[in-house]
């Protein structure tokens, strides 16, 4: 499956007329509802508590490419990636309200559509819609509903020698949104391509669940190099069960630790580290909140900034600024309109470098050996237009949950082993 990322020019999705700061406002926009999100999954007894003004095109900067087939004729529609969620949905005819969209799905002329029944083992939770079963479903703002259904879906095989192959797989069950409410797919330019949310989190209704045969639990992902603020052509595959491998050699060895599928990708963080240094910081904001989801460190795709909680945020800007501080140089004020929170408006030269930075995670609740994931320079950092050039560090503080962005994973190999509780990685070209 191929993964595109939200800002990309092959989608052509963002305003032409949109400045740097724009685009960076849009992706810090994304990024922060990631963790809003999650916790919007598991409100306390007042869930107004938690406002997600900021859930912009259903928090995720990945889109993918969905197809179902009826006998010779092909629906294909861009979906928003959502790993925070089990449902799949595309906006069908005859909605009200609606999002502007070029295509909605015809269910009611695709003969091999067919309503989902309220005994269907999808049907969960079990939920009425006029005699069959239906669906709700909220991404801060947004809010869908509708009645679950069944198709043929096709894929496109990316193993070796099967590129360009289509893969049809019957009765997958999805959501035909048809109440769409507040979101921001008619914000987009000219005419709106997405459809829906194509959602990835394991759960009854999930394609992962629904494609377990095939899939066996397993999907693996390489993303490609792309600015923060220009956007990049690339594309990311993902890929799953026999497809999704991982290997190294002699320099390059792939390293495992544990997490929790059932728990939003949570992974067990015992440190931080800032030029080999270890940062204090009190670990029991990476613990995971199993009721409210208030505290933890979660592995995330669709979020394009690294997200850290305040406390472990100001110890990783004070290790940063102490390090920029012996060149001379000063952060700059965010009041001068740039979203990031530590910018320079500087250029490396000489024997200048960046600081480097690492996340210890633990292999498992059990085993506190540390396995360490090194974030290289290009990967924290990012050249900005800042008073003709500059750079700024590509993470944000945050109140909710801290969050691994999309954007300190590029050009490394991640394999998740949802069976075994596992994630493998190594550095790779991507």
């Amino acid at each position: 499956m191929k993964l595109f990322p939200i800002h990309s020019p092959h989608l052509q999705i963002l305003p032409k007329n949109f400045t740097t700061q724009d685009r960076q406002q849009f992706l810090v926009n994304i990024s922060l509802s990631q963790s809003l999100e999650v916790q919007n999954r598991h409100p306390k007894l007042a869930p107004n508590s938690i406002k997600s003004t900021l859930s912009y095109l259903g928090g995720s900067f990945l889109v993918a490419n969905l197809t179902i087939v009826n006998k010779s004729l092909r629906y294909t529609a861009y979906v928003v990636v959502n790993t925070l969620s089990d449902l799949t949905w595309i906006q069908c005819f005859r909605c009200n309200p609606c999002f502007p969209q070029r295509n909605p799905f015809p269910s009611e002329r695709w003969s091999s559509f067919t309503r989902m029944s309220l005994d269907d083992l999808r049907c969960a939770p079990h939920r009425y819609y006029n005699g069959s079963c239906g669906f709700e479903d909220s991404y801060g703002s947004g809010r869908t509903e509708g009645y679950l259904g069944k198709a043929t879906f096709m894929f496109q095989a990316d193993g070796p020698g099967e590129v360009g192959i289509n893969q049809y797989y019957p009765n997958i069950g999805f959501g035909c949104a048809i109440r769409n409410r507040y979101f921001p797919f008619n914000h987009l330019e000219g005419v709106n391509e997405i459809a829906g949310i194509l959602g990835l989190s394991p759960g009854p209704r999930s394609l992962i669940n629904q494609l377990d045969m095939v899939i066996k639990e397993r999907f693996s992902y390489c993303l490609a190099p792309f600015s923060p603020v220009r956007g990049s052509a690339s594309t990311t595959t993902l890929s799953f069960g026999d497809d999704a491998k991982i290997g190294g050699d002699d320099e390059r060895k792939v390293q495992t630790f544990g997490f929790r599928p059932d728990a939003h990708h949570f992974a067990y963080l015992g440190a931080i580290l800032v030029n080999g240094i270890r940062l204090h910081i009190d670990p029991i904001i990476f613990k995971l909140d199993d009721l409210y989801y208030e505290t933890g460190f979660f592995i995330g795709l669709t979020a394009p900034l690294t997200l850290l909680a305040r406390p472990a945020y100001a110890a990783v800007r004070h290790a940063m600024v102490g390090h920029f501080k012996q060149y001379g140089w000063r952060p700059m004020e965010r009041s001068l309109g740039y979203q990031y929170d530590l910018c320079y408006a500087q250029v490396m030269s000489g024997n200048q470098v960046y600081p480097t930075m690492a996340f210890n995670f633990l292999k498992s609740p059990k085993d506190k050996g540390e396995i360490q994931f090194i974030i290289p320079p290009e990967n924290l950092f990012a050249n900005m237009e800042i008073r003709g050039t500059g750079f700024c560090l590509q993470m944000l503080p945050t109140d909710g949950l801290s969050v691994l962005g999309a954007f300190q994973q590029v050009n490394h190999k991640f394999l998740f082993d949802l069976k075994n509780k596992l994630v493998s990685f190594i550095p790779q070209k991507c």
